[in-house]
């Protein structure tokens, strides 16, 4: 049987670069994987971040946008039978942020699919600084993708000096709900320091069952995005712009931006969430910008842009 694993995580964790991280030791192991790729968003930025990986090991496949939840199935048994067929050992699934974790089991287990492929490893990312201003909806979503982890993967850590710290408000939110993680089922540490070993437990960390009430209508009617096509915008208007949006309570509630933007012939990429606004350099790019979030004013935030 293929294995499947699913790497979760909320809007703006880091789930794309760990899944890079995740894939090349994968490929290192000299295994043939596949990766499907979901975003909240007609356009998939994720997907493009991971086309430096060696095509002739890692076959990368999308399901663009933000789907209801049939359709979501559907596409995804198609790539996984279309994954089948291409040899593939091993399959990685980066999901939209705003994820019902129980469609990932429901398709895993559904015929067809049964017949080939049972669930790897669910493997959480969640944020050194965690977000806990979250609408009910989105805090449940996001304490059944880390109670369903086999393992917590901590993001954009380099030192551990607030280890403890980070772990004690992750129990906290997670005790709101009845529930706890084992502390040594959390992985806090720079991603670029982990070894052979560490990678290997994530491989066989396997996951967990919950109960918890479920979440409905999560993206078709809770989520929001708002695309900015073509803005010719350099990376000091960028920050300038985003920085204002992500403060303004009109623009509703900011979770995650992402795209694009070039500037004096060379592409960056943007990551940002409230406090914290990333823009690097990269070697390809589209220049788009994509606003994620609840209860947004497409108007306000267009307006900060023009």
């Amino acid at each position: 049987m293929i294995k499947v694993d699913l790497i979760t995580g909320f809007l703006g964790s880091g789930k794309t670069t760990f899944m890079r991280c995740y894939a090349k030791y994968l490929i290192t192991q000299k295994m043939k994987i596949g990766i499907i790729v979901n975003d909240f968003g007609a356009v998939n930025v994720d997907m493009m971040l991971l086309q430096e990986l060696p095509v002739s090991q890692c076959q990368i496949e999308m399901i663009a946008g933000g789907c209801d939840k049939e359709s979501y199935r559907r596409r995804l048994k198609t790539k996984l039978i279309a994954l089948k067929m291409q040899g593939i050992e091993r399959v990685l699934i980066e999901p939209s942020g705003l994820f019902d974790i129980e469609d990932f089991f429901d398709c895993i287990h559904d015929d067809p699919i049964n017949q080939w492929y049972e669930p790897g490893s669910v493997i959480a990312i969640a944020e050194k600084e965690m977000k806990t201003a979250l609408s009910s909806q989105s805090a449940q979503m996001l304490a059944e993708q880390l109670l369903s982890a086999g393992r917590i993967v901590v993001s954009k850590v380099d030192h551990d000096d607030n280890r403890e710290e980070m772990i004690a408000k992750l129990q906290r939110f997670l005790r709101s709900y009845g529930q706890e993680c084992q502390e040594d089922d959390i992985i806090y540490q720079n991603w670029d320091t982990l070894t052979d070993e560490e990678f290997e437990q994530l491989v066989h960390c396997g996951y967990k069952t919950v109960s918890l009430p479920k979440v409905r209508g999560i993206q078709e009617e809770l989520y929001q995005t708002v695309y900015l096509m073509n803005q010719s915008l350099n990376r000091e208007q960028v920050r300038k712009i985003l920085t204002a949006v992500m403060k303004d309570p009109e623009c509703g509630s900011v979770y995650r931006v992402k795209g694009f933007v070039t500037e004096d012939g060379e592409w960056f990429e943007i990551n940002a969430v409230p406090n914290d606004i990333d823009i690097r350099k990269i070697d390809d790019g589209q220049d788009i910008i994509i606003v994620i979030g609840e209860h947004l004013s497409k108007q306000r935030i267009n307006a900060y842009f023009q």
